[in-house]
């Protein structure tokens, strides 16, 4: 299972747009990382990620996995033409370019954050 769970997470990526030999983990720094300080493995649950971060870029084994794409200072990107921030505020389709970072967050079968991981893809 968590072999299953290893490979879904590869092929998001990679799915994402992102080059595997680029991904690494990376910790935020003080000032951008107040944007995802509310995440902690073991306690986070799933409905209070999405309030914080709204719809996720990517969604994978039933909602186990979710994908945040991020740009250079941890703000959430929408592809979907909606501003993750201020969801009432219609913002242009973002690009590739701007991603920065995939936050990838990893929830058991009670939907309770298990691990997460913030990638660098460039």
């Amino acid at each position: 299972m968590l072999l299953a769970r290893v490979l879904v997470v590869a092929l998001g990526l990679l799915l994402c747009g992102c080059a595997a030999h680029n991904l690494q983990t990376i910790v935020p720094n003080a000032r951008t990382g107040q944007r995802i300080a509310f995440l902690a493995d073991g306690l986070t649950k799933r409905a209070e990620v999405m309030s914080q971060l709204g719809d996720p870029s990517a969604v994978y084994e039933a909602e186990h996995i979710l994908i945040y794409r991020m740009d250079e200072d941890l703000r959430v990107i929408s592809f979907r033409g909606i501003d993750a921030e201020d969801r009432t505020r219609p913002k242009e389709l973002t690009r590739w370019t701007q991603v920065f970072h995939n936050l990838v967050l990893d929830f058991d079968s009670t939907g309770v954050l298990e691990t997460h991981r913030l990638l660098r893809v460039r």
